[in-house]
């Protein structure tokens, strides 16, 4: 037994000796990383052309995005063309833009305006050969807009609408505060409609009595298929 401990104290001591090991160096690029993160813009949604040649994306935050088009091209030149072109837009102080879309020719690029303290929603219509020029205002309509998508024949768009709402509704979603008459529900139906963009005319084209998720044109844009429930969603 005793010459199974002898070499104990020896260990214990070579194990004191050993030098302890020294914390890692900072890597330096981790500082220049952080700061160069803090400069990036953040791409919200983006939207490729039909025919292939441009993408569309939204970058900024909710209230203050812009809506860029980007030229893309293949091969060895698709590295000298960096530079993305900033779609002309109305400056409004806490307005936003979303749901871009293009159009089925690739002609034109439709998107909604939403502003946060109004009702008020927009949807609008600039030209790709004239992107200096202020978009045109199709039509304005009271409600919650998401979901922006041309029919096929390129004569309207459709999106998902609540009438009335100022953010998205269903069961899912937020309460809106309570107010109006005691025992009356006033639930936010969500629902297909379109919009003529030569005539701005709104139609909804689903019933009121059914909560819409989503929704898609038929190839000849003489049917709409969509998934819905009963209100609220």
């Amino acid at each position: 037994m005793k010459a199974r401990f002898s070499a104990l104290p020896a260990l214990l001591l070579v194990a004191a000796l050993a030098p302890a090991q020294s914390a890692p160096k900072p890597d330096p690029r981790v500082s220049s990383l952080l700061t160069n993160l803090g400069k990036t813009a953040e791409i919200h949604e983006t939207a490729v052309s039909p025919d292939a040649t441009m993408v569309a994306y939204r970058s900024g935050e909710a209230d203050v995005s812009k809506i860029y088009l980007h030229k893309m091209q293949s091969g060895d030149n698709a590295a000298h063309d960096s530079a993305a072109r900033d779609i002309a837009l109305p400056v409004t102080a806490h307005c936003g833009f979303s749901n871009i879309a293009f159009s089925p020719d690739s002609k034109s690029l439709a998107f909604t305006r939403q502003c946060e303290a109004e009702k008020t929603s927009s949807v609008e219509l600039v030209k790709i050969a004239a992107l200096q020029k202020p978009a045109h205002i199709v039509a304005q309509v009271t409600g919650y807009i998401s979901a922006l998508r041309y029919t096929p024949d390129g004569k309207s768009v459709g999106f998902l609408f609540v009438e009335n709402a100022t953010r998205p509704s269903g069961a899912l979603a937020a309460m809106k505060p309570p107010s109006g008459v005691i025992g009356v529900d006033n639930v936010e139906v969500q629902r297909v409609a379109t919009v003529n963009l030569a005539t701005g005319k709104l139609t909804q084209v689903t019933p009121a009595n059914l909560h819409v998720y989503e929704y898609d044109w038929s190839p000849d844009g003489e049917q709409l298929v969509y998934t819905a429930a009963a209100p609220p969603g």
